[in-house]
């Protein structure tokens, strides 16, 4: 994959997007507090270009966490101010992501899922608001079907537009969409609020593409 076709220079930017650009941060006044991220699974159900993850591998091999080592890794911190589950893959693809939620609800109040929210299910949003899942972040970097889907290799917007509106009427915590800018998209990423208001959704976060440490 070539992430070059997707990158550009900052000066390209027409607006300010400023520099708190990020989603979770321990609170100042605690800094005590740990916030652990859990990459589940390599797994994804789409081949974005632009993803770091991906890139130079010419063959994605399967690689997801055990319910068992996730158990040993939660004892062993206790308690803990928060959990990610995202990063790497796309963490509903892991075959035990309910089971791991329940989990991850006994070790935490405050569970962020980081999704492309394509296999989003009723089933699944009622269990989140069981447990103790507070945020879900919807990864979306186009406005309409052209952008979306150029960007978004294998995924479909009008089931993207179909899983966030259910999202938005059936989940009961703070429901967000996190946009990469890059070339490819940019001539778009004013329209981004429009879409989040037609699916009911009231934050946004701008990344821009960059490269990988």
């Amino acid at each position: 994959m070539d992430r070059s076709t997707f990158e550009f220079k900052e000066e390209d930017l027409q607006i300010s997007l400023g520099s708190e650009d990020y989603i979770y941060k321990i609170p100042e006044d605690n800094k005590s507090e740990l916030l652990l991220g859990l990459g589940l699974t390599d797994q994804c159900n789409l081949q974005c270009p632009m993803c770091y993850y991906r890139e130079n591998k010419k063959k994605i091999t399967s690689s997801s966490i055990s319910v068992s080592k996730l158990k040993t890794i939660l004892s062993n911190l206790g308690s803990v101010g928060g959990i990610v589950l995202g990063l790497e893959g796309e963490p509903l693809c892991h075959k035990n992501f309910s089971d791991i939620v329940q989990i991850c609800s006994s070790y935490t109040q405050n569970i962020s899922i980081i999704s492309n929210g394509l296999l989003l299910t009723k089933d699944l949003l009622n269990l989140f608001n069981k447990s103790n899942v507070k945020n879900i972040v919807l990864s979306c970097d186009g406005s309409d079907k052209r952008y979306y889907e150029k960007i978004r290799f294998g995924g479909n917007f009008n089931v993207f537009c179909k899983k966030a509106l259910m999202a938005s009427s059936l989940f009961q915590g703070q429901l967000s969409i996190h946009s990469v800018i890059s070339n490819q998209n940019i001539n778009d990423i004013h329209n981004m609020p429009n879409l989040a208001c037609k699916l009911g959704i009231n934050k946004i976060v701008y990344r821009q593409l960059g490269g990988h440490p």
